[in-house]
């Protein structure tokens, strides 16, 4: 850290000490106060032109009010990093070091902003940290349609939209060990930056909607790490907030779906892929275990709720119950895990499918986590029993193997399978486990 910033540290905690106000600088209250003279900051430019905001140094007056509100904001900044010990100049070196990498520059003549009528609405371009709500950023790219009618247009007339590919595929590929029962909901505490640095990969290679780290994510699980209700309410809404920023950081539309996987990803002993929990689990107990998860996601405000990986009706009956009742912005996908025509709890995909047919908050259903060879069926099926559109994201086609906690067997996934989904009436493709970005 250089003299000056050293220097104007230590003025400001002299100033402070002189009279007394260093019980008033905890690190919440110069947090909040830094927002509050952002804020301010931001006030002054809140209803002009981008023309007026250009030449506001040029008045004397707005120029003052200017120069007062930045000396305030970096006041806060500079006394908030010494109360956490943060180097703010090491700090933005290195944000700046690891953003160059996560975010190549664009090949000269290639534009990075947004295309008009891309469907996107640029706020400015993409900084270091960009941000949706919650968290420190910069600038965002946000989606004009919302979800439901983005892939009701896919359904239609319009392209379809890209899905990511598993999220623990680049994990582990970014050198991560996700052998632990949360899987890659661990990072959401241990690794955050990870987490986002896989959304951006995705983003990197296409993908219009990405899919939170939450799959995993339960209060229960997090309970079995010594983690609060409160703390794991944060940290499931902290999923959507990773994948917002590295959706933000696109130069076109990118939409999060929160992902809520079934009460077998949180006993992480592979029964998702059968449904069988055992007696006493039926639709009122699996309501209430996924009611509290459903509503910390949707406090964050994705874009759609992915009810994903659902083994049997069952399972859908109980989490449509729990969905019910969100905040209205927040609609939901319902996607099974299938096998050989069916749901892998048995069940014709008909059947199963029409649970979802009359449900208004359902916007899309289709199918996850399962071999490619059973997509197109269950796409067709979908879209005739519903009627709405169809997701659909296989894995790569290799077999789980619970015991070893490893997949087992060739894998099957060709991405020109996509063609054949596409023909069958599906509006958005994707893959999941075993899928990377390339």
């Amino acid at each position: 850290m250089t003299d000056d910033v050293q220097g104007l540290q230590k003025r400001l905690a002299a100033f402070a000490a002189a009279r007394d106000w260093e019980q008033y600088h905890t690190p919440k209250n110069l947090a909040a106060a830094l927002g509050v003279e952002a804020a301010e900051l931001l006030e002054i430019f809140q209803w002009l032109t981008p023309e007026e905001s250009a030449r506001i140094m040029a008045d004397p007056e707005a120029a003052h009010r200017v120069t007062d509100e930045v000396a305030d904001v970096l006041a806060y900044l500079l006394q908030f990093c010494s109360a956490v010990g943060v180097d703010p100049l090491a700090a933005l070196a290195a944000k700046i070091e690891r953003n160059e990498k996560r975010f190549p520059a664009p090949e000269r003549g290639r534009g990075a902003g947004a295309e008009p009528g891309s469907g996107s609405v640029p706020v400015a371009g993409p900084g270091f940290g960009p941000s949706s709500g919650p968290g420190p950023g910069g600038g965002t790219v946000r989606p004009r349609l919302p979800f439901a009618e983005a892939v009701a247009r896919a359904a239609g007339d319009g392209a379809p939209l890209v899905l990511d590919g598993g999220l623990s595929n680049q994990l582990e590929a970014q050198g991560c060990d996700l052998r632990d029962e949360l899987w890659s909901a661990r990072l959401l505490a241990d690794g955050p930056g990870q987490i986002e640095d896989a959304h951006a990969a995705y983003v990197r290679a296409g993908a219009d909607v990405l899919l939170t780290a939450s799959y995993q994510a339960t209060f229960e699980g997090f309970a079995r790490r010594g983690a609060g209700r409160e703390e794991a309410a944060r940290l499931l809404r902290s999923s959507v907030t990773l994948a917002r920023r590295a959706a933000d950081t696109a130069p076109r539309p990118v939409w999060v779906a929160a992902s809520a996987g079934p009460y077998g990803a949180m006993l992480a002993d592979g029964s998702e892929y059968h449904g069988r929990y055992g007696d006493g689990v039926g639709v009122a107990e699996l309501a209430r275990f996924h009611r509290p998860r459903l509503e910390a996601l949707a406090a964050a405000e994705p874009d759609v709720l992915a009810l994903e990986t659902v083994p049997g009706m069952t399972e859908a009956t109980a989490l449509l119950r729990a969905a019910a009742g969100l905040p209205a912005g927040v609609p939901v996908w319902l996607t099974y895990t299938v096998a050989g025509g069916a749901t892998r709890a048995g069940e014709p995909l008909a059947d199963a499918f029409a649970l979802a047919a009359d449900d208004e908050r359902v916007v899309a259903v289709g199918v996850n986590c399962c071999a490619p060879e059973d997509v197109a069926y269950a796409v067709r099926t979908a879209a005739r029993v519903t009627g709405k559109p169809v997701v659909a994201y296989p894995n790569s086609g290799e077999g789980w193997d619970p015991a070893a906690r490893d997949w087992r067997g060739p894998g099957s996934f060709d991405a020109a399978a996509a063609t054949s989904w596409r023909r069958a009436g599906a509006a958005a493709v994707g893959g999941c486990c075993r899928v990377g970005p390339k």
